[in-house]
Order: C-alpha cells, then sequence, then structure tokens
C-alpha cells in the first residue's frame, strides 16, 4: 500500500512541474499591457505586417486570439498590433485582413520594408561659447511674461519618443541643470515591450535623446517628462508612439524625427495616422519635427516629413536666429542649396488633403493638399542652442531642437487653459485668422529651404511663424473664451421682470471637449461681461441646465443634469423681482436670490453661445427660439425692435462670432454662418430717453445714474440735489431719482426698489501678532466688493434675507459666512502653513522641529509647520547641539543651513567637491571617513565638513551618478581637502525581463516565475493580475516584491471560471520602468485542467490512503 501511495505522490509532482511553461517576453503591467503571443518555431519564414484597429482592447484581443491560433506572432502596442505570419500564411492573413478592413475599418501594412526613421539633432558648425542657452531663447521667444504669471508646466507631462536612447542621459541632463541654472528635472525613463533584449548605444540618437530632454525640460522647466525609448529607429518608433497614446504617458508628445512621405507607402502612411488621430482624440498635443533637408527632405523629388505632415500633428520647422544691439533679435528661414541639395527647414505639400481648418493668411484658398510646416523656431546649425550629451557639451541645430521647445510651449498652454489641448492646430490658424496673429507670432519674411521662399503669413518654409509665447497664450485664452450672438429686445426696455421662450433644437453636430460647448439661452443683458443667463448647455451628447451670470468679470454659476425631451424642446423661463430671481430650464429650477449690480441696466434677450472651442468653425447645432414672452410686472411688451450683437472675448474681434440669428415668421433661428452681421432682424431702432443705472458698494449700497441716451445731466434724489451721479442708499425703499437736461429743458424720473438694507456686525478672527496684522479682502453677496478688512470686528450693510461673504487674504485659505442681514456673525480664518528647508552638514543627525523627529535626506530635512514660534534642534554624536526658535509668518517659506561645533578639540576636515567636467559644486555627496561612524553632505555649493581624528585617514567621497573617490591624508590640525568627482561609467543595459513559468495550482492560487534582475539600482518588482487585457483600473491587484533575488511568487485567489492577465514589472532606482508582456491563465487550458485534476486527484488519492492505512492500523489494534 505504500508503494501506491508514493507512486501517486510521484505522479502528482511530475504533473505539477509538466504544466509549466515557458515564455517569451510582453507588455507593460503597470502602464498598460500590450500582449504577446507565438506560435512561430526558430527558423520559419515570415513577413511583418503593422495593424491599427481602433476597435478597443476586447476586440484586440479577439483578433489576436485568432491570430494565435492560426499560427501567427503578435504584440500589441495601444491601438497598433505588430503580426508576424509565416510564409505559408500569407494568403490566409491577406484574405482575413481585408475582410476585417472592409467591415471594422481596421488598416494595415506590409513593414518589411524597414521604414527607417532619422532624428534631426545635428552638431553645429559653431563653438559652443556661441550657443544659446535657455535663458537666451526665453528672451528672443517671450517666454518671460509666460514665467513671471507663474506658468512653468507644473502638472503637465511631456512625453518624448525616441529610440535606443542616451545611456549618459542622467548625468547629461544633472550637469545641464547645474549649468544652467534649471530645478532639477522630473524624468522616467520607459522602455515599451519588445521580443528581446533592450540596447542602449547609436552616436545620433544619444545626441537626439539628449537634445529633446534637456530643452523640453529647459522651457517647461517643471513639466514631468516621460521618457520613452523604443528598440529601433523603424516601426518599433511608431509603436512606441501608438503606446505612449494608449497609456497616456503624457499630454503632449515630442517627436524630433521622420521619413519623406516619398519614401512611405499610401497605406503605412493611413495606418500610422490613425495613431495621430487617437492622440487627438484622448486630447493628446503632438509636435514633430519637418525635418532638416529643405524641400526635397533628402529625395529626388519634392516631399514633406512624415509625421511631422500628418495633420494631427503640429509640424515644426526651423529659423536662423540673430541677435545684435541696433536691430534686437531677427530671424530668416533656414536653409538653401548645396552642391544641388536642398537642406534647411523640411516644408512643402504633402500626400494628404488639406485640413478643413488649414487656412490663414498666405494660403491660396485653391490648396488641396496639407501645407507644412505648421510653425517653427530656432534651428539652424549656424545658430545652434548648447546641450551635454556623453559629458560633453555640445552646439547642436536642426528642428529637432523646435520641437521639444514647442512641446514646452504645449505643456504652457495647457497649464495656461486648465485643460489638455489636443491637437492645437485648429487654435494656431485661428489665432492667424483674427487681429492676435501680428502679436502672438513673428512672421518670417525672407529665406528659403531649396525651392520655397518665405513670406508674410503661413509659407511652406516656417509656417505661420515663430511664437512670441507670453502673447501666444494670452491668445489661446482668448480664442478659448466665449464667442456668441444674443438678441437684445430693445421693446423690452430697462424694466423688465421676466422673460420665457421655448427652445427647440434641431440637427448639427454636437459640441464636444476638442471644441466646446454650446449654451442656448434667455438673458437680463446689459453687456458682454455683465449679464443673468439661464439656458441648456450641449456638449458630449449631454444636455444641462445651466445658469451664468457676470458682473464685470466676477462670474457666479451653476447647472444641472436633464435628459433631452422626445419632442426636442425645451421650455426657459427667468423671473426677477428685486433680489428673488427664478430661472427655469427644461425641469431644471434654480431659486436664486441676488441683488445684482446691473439690476438697473438690462434688456430681455436671447441667443445662443460657444465655450471652450479651439476656433470658430463649431457648427453649433440648429435652434429656434419660439412663444417670445416678455413681461414688466403685469404688464406684457410686445418682443420687438430686437437687435442682434455678436460678441467675443477677443479684443477689437466681436465679429468673431459664427453664430446666426435670424427671425421668420414666430420663431427665431439659430445657425452656423460666417456671414453674419449686427443688426435689426425684427423692427427698428426705438427712440426715448430712460435712466439707466448700477450698483456697487462702498460702506453700503450706492448707485450710479446714466441716461442712456448719455446726455449730460443734473440729478437729484426725492427732489434733494446730488453733487454728481451717484447716491448711497442709507436704507431700502422706494427712491425716486430725476435727471434734467438743460438744453432742451427736459425731466426723466425713475423709481428705484432697494431692499432692506441692515448692518451687519462680523468679526474676523486670524493669527496675529504685535508687528503682524494681516488684512483681508472681502466680496460681499458675490459681486460687492470689499477691501482693507482687519481682524477687528467689521460693518457691513446686509440685504434682507441671506447674504455671504468671501474673504481672501495673503497667507491664508480663502473662507465664506452666510448670515442673515441684521445678525452679527464671526469668521475664522486658517492661516496656510510655513516651509522650513533645513541643511545639516553633519551626517548621522536627529532634527526636531517643535519637539518632533524630522526625516531627511543627503542632509535636507523639510517639514510643513504652524506660523509662529518653530523650536528648532540639531543633535548629532560628537558634536555640540544646536537649538534655535524662528518667527514664521503664515505661508512663509524658510531656509536655512547648520553646521555643528566639535564637541571637543578634534580637527576639521573642510572642502568642497566640484564636478570635474563643468566644476560646478555637487549637492549631495556623501563624505565618510573609513573606521569611524563620522560622515557629513555636501551642501548646494558642494561645501562639506567632517571632524576627524589626528592620524591617518582615508575620506570617501560617493554620490549617484558619479565614480566613488578615496583620498588618503595624514591629519595634524584643520584641512582643507577639495576633490572633483568624474560621471560614472555608463554600462549598456542588455536585460530580457520574461515570465519564464507560471501554472494555476489546485483551483484557487498561481505559481509564477520570471527571470532575475541582476543588475544596479534595483528598486522592486511587481507583479499586476488583472481580468481585463487593458489592466483597467479596479481590475487589478498588484504585489510589490523587494528582495531582488526573489523571482518566485505563489498568488491566491485565481478561481475557475475567469481569465486572469498576469505581468511583470522592474523598476530601478533611476525611475526606469521595464515589462513584460502579459500571460493569460485560465483553467479552460486542457493542459491546465488535466494537471490540476491530476493533481487534485492525486492529493485526494493519498488523503484516501492514508485513511485507508489508519483504518487499517485501528483495526489491527483492536485485537
Amino acid at each position: 500500500m505504500k508503494r501506491y501511495a508514493i507512486l501517486a505522490l510521484i505522479i502528482v509532482v511530475i504533473m505539477f512541474f509538466s504544466g509549466f511553461a515557458s515564455l517569451v517576453q510582453g507588455g507593460s503591467p503597470e502602464i498598460s499591457t500590450p500582449s504577446y503571443s507565438s506560435s512561430l518555431t526558430s527558423g520559419t519564414p515570415y513577413l511583418n505586417y503593422t495593424i491599427y484597429s481602433a476597435q478597443g482592447s476586447f476586440s484586440r484581443s479577439m483578433m489576436m486570439n485568432y491570430f494565435n491560433e492560426s499560427g501567427i506572432s503578435t504584440i500589441s502596442y495601444g491601438s497598433i498590433l505588430q503580426a508576424s505570419v509565416p510564409a505559408g500564411l500569407i494568403n490566409d492573413f491577406i484574405q482575413s485582413m481585408s475582410i476585417l478592413e472592409r467591415n471594422f475599418n481596421i488598416t494595415y501594412f506590409e513593414d518589411n520594408s524597414s521604414i527607417l526613421f532619422q532624428p534631426f539633432s545635428v552638431p553645429s558648425q559653431m563653438q559652443v561659447p556661441f550657443a544659446y542657452t535657455p535663458a537666451e531663447i526665453a528672451l528672443a521667444y517671450d517666454y518671460g511674461p509666460a514665467y513671471q504669471s507663474g506658468l512653468s508646466g507644473k502638472g503637465e507631462t511631456i512625453a518624448i519618443v525616441v529610440a535606443f536612447g542616451d545611456p549618459t542621459i542622467k548625468y547629461d541632463v544633472m550637469a545641464f541643470d547645474k549649468l544652467m541654472n534649471l530645478p532639477p528635472i522630473n524624468l522616467s525613463l520607459i522602455y515599451p515591450p519588445k521580443s528581446g533584449p533592450v540596447q542602449q548605444a547609436n552616436v545620433s540618437w544619444a545626441l537626439e535623446t539628449a537634445t529633446d530632454v534637456e530643452w523640453a525640460h529647459a522651457m517647461a522647466p517643471l513639466a514631468k517628462i516621460n521618457l520613452v525609448i523604443a528598440y529601433d529607429a523603424s516601426n518599433a518608433l511608431l509603436n512606441a508612439v501608438s503606446y505612449s497614446v494608449e497609456n497616456r504617458l503624457g499630454s503632449i508628445i515630442s517627436l524630433s524625427w521622420g521619413t519623406p512621405e516619398a519614401e512611405l507607402g499610401g497605406a503605412a502612411i493611413a495606418t500610422s495616422s490613425q495613431v495621430f488621430q487617437q492622440a487627438q482624440k484622448e486630447n493628446i498635443s503632438v509636435f514633430a519635427a519637418s525635418g532638416d533637408f529643405g524641400a526635397y527632405d533628402g529625395t529626388s523629388q519634392l516631399t514633406v516629413n512624415f509625421p511631422a505632415s500628418d495633420p494631427f500633428v503640429t509640424g515644426v520647422g526651423g529659423t536662423s536666429l540673430y541677435y545684435n544691439h541696433i536691430r534686437g533679435w531677427y530671424q530668416y528661414a533656414w536653409g538653401g542649396t548645396t552642391d544641388g541639395t536642398s537642406f534647411g527647414s523640411g516644408g512643402g505639400y504633402s500626400k494628404l488633403p488639406v485640413p478643413y481648418w488649414q487656412s490663414a493668411p498666405g494660403i491660396n484658398s485653391t490648396m488641396i493638399n496639407r501645407g507644412v510646416p505648421d510653425v517653427s523656431i530656432v534651428a539652424s546649425v549656424e545658430t545652434g542652442v548648447e546641450i551635454i550629451e556623453g559629458g560633453t557639451p555640445k552646439e547642436v541645430g536642426g528642428t529637432s531642437i523646435g520641437t521639444p521647445m514647442w512641446a514646452a510651449i504645449g505643456a504652457l498652454i495647457d497649464q495656461a487653459n486648465g485643460r489638455d489641448m489636443g491637437s492645437i492646430n485648429p487654435m494656431l490658424y485661428q489665432i492667424s485668422r483674427t487681429g492676435l496673429y501680428k502679436s502672438a507670432f513673428t512672421q518670417i519674411l525672407t529665406g528659403t529651404n531649396g525651392y520655397y521662399t518665405a513670406a508674410p503669413g503661413w509659407n511652406p518654409v516656417t509656417g505661420l511663424g515663430t511664437p512670441v509665447v507670453g502673447k501666444l497664450i494670452n491668445a489661446s485664452r482668448e480664442i478659448m473664451g466665449t464667442y456668441g450672438t444674443v438678441a437684445i429686445i430693445n421693446s423690452s426696455g430697462y424694466n423688465s421682470t421676466s422673460i420665457s421662450a421655448n427652445l427647440t433644437l434641431g440637427s448639427g453636430i454636437e459640441q464636444s471637449t476638442f471644441n466646446g460647448s454650446s449654451l442656448y439661452y434667455i438673458s437680463a443683458y446689459s453687456s458682454s461681461n455683465n449679464f443673468l443667463k439661464v439656458g441648456i448647455s450641449v456638449q458630449n451628447g449631454s444636455y444641462r441646465a445651466e445658469y451664468l451670470i457676470d458682473s464685470g468679470g466676477v462670474l457666479v454659476s451653476g447647472s444641472k443634469a436633464i435628459s433631452f425631451p422626445a419632442i426636442n424642446s425645451f421650455s426657459l423661463s427667468l423671473r426677477i423681482n428685486g433680489t428673488n430671481i427664478t430661472a427655469i430650464a427644461g425641469t431644471a429650477i434654480f431659486h436664486l436670490n441676488y441683488l445684482l449690480p446691473f439690476i438697473g441696466d438690462y434688456h430681455a434677450a436671447f441667443g445662443a453661445e460657444v465655450n471652450g472651442s479651439e476656433y470658430n468653425l463649431t457648427n453649433v447645432s440648429d435652434a429656434y427660439f419660439s412663444n417670445l414672452s416678455v413681461s414688466n410686472g403685469t404688464y406684457h411688451a410686445p418682443a420687438s425692435s430686437i437687435y442682434v450683437e455678436r460678441y467675443s472675448q477677443i479684443p477689437g474681434e466681436q465679429n468673431y462670432s459664427s453664430i446666426i440669428i435670424t427671425h421668420y415668421n414666430s420663431q427665431y433661428n439659430v445657425s452656423y454662418g460666417t456671414s453674419g452681421s449686427d443688426g435689426f432682424i425684427n423692427g427698428t431702432s426705438l427712440t426715448g430717453t430712460s435712466i439707466t443705472y448700477s450698483l456697487s458698494y462702498e460702506s453700503g449700497i450706492v448707485g450710479t445714474f446714466e441716461l442712456n441716451s448719455g446726455q449730460t445731466a443734473t440729478w437729484s434724489e426725492n427732489g434733494h440735489l446730488l453733487l454728481g451721479n451717484t447716491f448711497r442708499f442709507a436704507a431700502g425703499g422706494l427712491y425716486n431719482i430725476t435727471a434734467t437736461i438743460s438744453s432742451p429743458l427736459s425731466t426723466y424720473s425713475k423709481i428705484i426698489h432697494i431692499p432692506s438694507l441692515f448692518s451687519t456686525n462680523i468679526t474676523v478672527t486670524a493669527y496675529s501678532t504685535d508687528s503682524y496684522v494681516p488684512t483681508f479682502n472681502g466680496l460681499l453677496d458675490n459681486f460687492y466688493a470689499i477691501g482693507n478688512l482687519d481682524i477687528s470686528k467689521i460693518t457691513v450693510i446686509g440685504i434682507y434675507g441671506n447674504n455671504s461673504l468671501q474673504l481672501t487674504g495673503k497667507g491664508f485659505y480663502g473662507n465664506n459666512v452666510n448670515f442673515s442681514a441684521g445678525l452679527d456673525t464671526s469668521i475664522t480664518m486658517q492661516p496656510i502653513n510655513s516651509s522650513i528647508s533645513l541643511f545639516v552638514f553633519q551626517g548621522n543627525s536627529t532634527v526636531t522641529i517643535n519637539n518632533k523627529t524630522v526625516s531627511g535626506s543627503n542632509g535636507t530635512y523639510a517639514a510643513s509647520v504652524a506660523p509662529g514660534n518653530a523650536e528648532i534642534s540639531v543633535k548629532s554624536p560628537h558634536y555640540l547641539p544646536y537649538n534655535t526658535t524662528l518667527s514664521l509668518l503664515p505661508a512663509e517659506n524658510m531656509s536655512m543651513q547648520v553646521n555643528l561645533s566639535e564637541s571637543g578639540r578634534n580637527p576639521i576636515i573642510s572642502g568642497r567637491v566640484t564636478d570635474v567636467n563643468f566644476e560646478f559644486g555637487l549637492q549631495g555627496v556623501n563624505v565618510s571617513e573609513s573606521n569611524t561612524s563620522l560622515y557629513s553632505y555636501t551642501n548646494a555649493s558642494g561645501v562639506y565638513y567632517i571632524q576627524s581624528t589626528l592620524g591617518t585617514h582615508t575620506l570617501n567621497y560617493s554620490r549617484a551618478l558619479y565614480e566613488p573617490l578615496n583620498v588618503n591624508l595624514s591629519v595634524s590640525a584643520n584641512t582643507i581637502i577639495n576633490v572633483k568627482l568624474s560621471p560614472a561609467k555608463v554600462q549598456v543595459f542588455y536585460f530580457n525581463l520574461n515570465i519564464e513559468k507560471y501554472f494555476p495550482i489546485m483551483f484557487f492560487a498561481l505559481y509564477l516565475q520570471w527571470s532575475q534582475y541582476t543588475g544596479t539600482g534595483f528598486l522592486y518588482y511587481q507583479v499586476s493580475v488583472s481580468t481585463t487585457t487593458t489592466f483597467d483600473p479596479g481590475t487589478v491587484s498588484s504585489v510589490s516584491v523587494s528582495n531582488q533575488a526573489h523571482n518566485t511568487i505563489f498568488l491566491t485567489d485565481i478561481y475557475p471560471g475567469n481569465t486572469y492577465y498576469v505581468a511583470i514589472s522592474i523598476h530601478l532606482s533611476d525611475g526606469s520602468v521595464y515589462s513584460t508582456n502579459y500571460v493569460t491563465v485560465s483553467y479552460s487550458n486542457p493542459v491546465y485542467l488535466l494537471a490540476n485534476l491530476a493533481v487534485l486527484g492525486g492529493a485526494l488519492f493519498i488523503i484516501g490512503m492514508l485513511i485507508w492505512i489508519a483504518a487499517s492500523k485501528r483495526d489491527r489494534w483492536k485485537f
């Protein structure tokens, strides 16, 4: 019986290990998980194809499974699939793809021609001392106003896609930052999956990589940079772009490479273009270099460079940039002809059709093909910029330097507008069609690229021109602002109390996040920045009821989601009764309580507008207003003398609006059109003079009176002559305001109702000291500004009912108090914490602030503390303690440096550590003394202090990115030792990360084994399991393994009936992330099912045998 038990156990073990599967490499668990599957045997002839599918991850997985079962290997990079097709399956593959292409718009092309993309960063012909620095480029292109307004790229991410990478990029960019006085870069290196090891060695691409990273960082210094490194310079680059889009590795993508369109087939261009169209759908901006070989782009025919020619990509051309004290900064188009070959800014006309938005001064209306480039910036190799590459300063030129600069501009534009813009081409060309063009761009008027010449407006050498960055960003805000058309009902006078209408929405293109939202409204309308609107907002197929109140630029709004009615019609209503406002849009009702500042100066109106659009080409949905009704109390005024007026936020461009309102029978139609004009559409101008007024706050409610005719008058209130045309209302009630005109003698009166006013005392509590008393600015009832309020008891004049007071002040969070007029209240202002940054030379120090221990790194300790006194204590073994007290104001940033005194009479070793190549001070160097526990750190200047003892010692200097250095010395007194550190030798990374074995066990667990990483900089492995191939949020479970030698794991919760996708990623200390493709785990695999049944059967057999043996023994014991 024991023999059977042993045999069963052997069978279980054999079945268990026979189920392990060896795999080849695959995708990315943390970022997304492209899948890899292979059925090819070694040496099988095959052809490579690139497939584009936008059908979603599920459909792509189905297609990959089908190919896999057919013997075709595929790798997924988001919407791009790479297929390796055995020669014997080519006909079947093409037949299948033809069906997919015809029915599902899935495109493909054969890529065995080995498309080779060229980097466009070239060494300059000038010496480095003449190279431009970031500070000089910022001056030349007017980045200053953007930086001064707080724009820096903070919160934005730029993905730079290159091939091979730069093995010394970490050191290069660190040195560049030091030399150019830039903040440290936030850089991550990301390697898309491939079926083989990563190579990091290519001279041209190392130069390109350094150029792109350093100059994107230089011009958007706080933007995060994701460096996406493809394994070669062919289709792997397009795969890496698709991977970046699918995983949203940045809202900006920079591509400083390309290849002539003339050398690409139509299928390759069409399929690749789908990736850039997908980027646009995801609101990702893509910038690409137009090339350095002029109009012929290194070929024998006129052509342009792809992907710069793609309509969803912003093509970047180049100029030569010069400066002298007389002319200042000036530019020419970069290019010409040498030995019959064109060079310089790539440009001309694409095979692709002209996009609908590519219209600008300089473009002939008969142009039928896409023009390239779109924009330009410095590129000439004779006026290049400085970079650090391979630890060496170099000057480079080429359109490669302009591409990361424009990517940085894109990041600043995104930050300024608070949204990811996607392709900015429509907006750029829209700017060119307005008066903003002359200030936002410098048009390049002279120069050639070997065939085409520069000229005013757009030209096929420099595009629209070079940016005036500060003004370009302002122009983007103005273009993205609201434009529309309002129909003002003059017959309503200035006394209307209600307006209503029916709104019917018809056909038309719905607004999307890319071209804004539309609002159809009725209004109490005074001007383009003084109004109350209520209506229906349309965006992305959703409908919301919305109200907007704007008083001199102070905006208050609200909205509610509503369903679209079957009859496409909404009821709109607006009723104003003093401070009580009822706004109705469809089924939504808003009850508001505001004393509108323009309450005495508005007409009833209706209209439509677009907000957040990159251009005025937005084809708004057709609509019409009907059943217009205007009332003044119980009197219903006829809707006549209706004047249509266009408006926009572009200075001097009121006619920018492309919304037309026309009158037909009893309805007013809204439609898209560029031929509209201001004027009456129902009736003519009304004659008559009326008093209008507006309200403000100056220790109470103040009215300012005018005549709508603009005539000068003498003003009185209830028969009392006023000095000027203003009056402070001391209490609520009715006020008779009279205007008298002397010639001809005329008198006009108006009864104004002011709601009851009550004095309210508000006590403001906030942090203060004898020498520091904060002041605050207030906003009463959202619209009335009250300034210079201190922390004493303040008095405001509130309107009967509920009121609100918003307070803001430097160093404090804003706060709001709601109160009933006449009832005293209070408000507490919360101070913003102060920040302390403390550098301590001595290692092994303990730092406490207000008796709380603060953690540090490389000698730097940082803490956020409440304002007031901060007690600081610093202690380190063998040194005297240091104690001090700081007095901190709200939001104050305090930095200080501490050098502890030694506790005896031991000698001190001090000095400075610098970079051997560039001689800048190195911060964060660990300086230690052998055979002791004493060590120190260098400060921002590279200075260090360390206590020693008499005798012979060895000092050890170490820092990331540098070779360690040991210095032997004999210490007899205080000693100064200055050293220089050399960059660490870089070994090309060559590692193939694979999932080697995996096996689901006992219907609830999974055994996993992967190739062990043996290099340096290891942080952790991350094992990710998902029920979706795209590892969607909410479907992923992750486990981190911090032991580098531990490359196996058992995972639980792997159950029958489900399919699981498992992937591994390795995270290194330099920010690099390497990933496998996922493997698919499912008990539906007959091998797994049979193996587990054998395991389970064997286990049950063993258990049964053991029970039987035990029972047999028990029976024998009975006898």
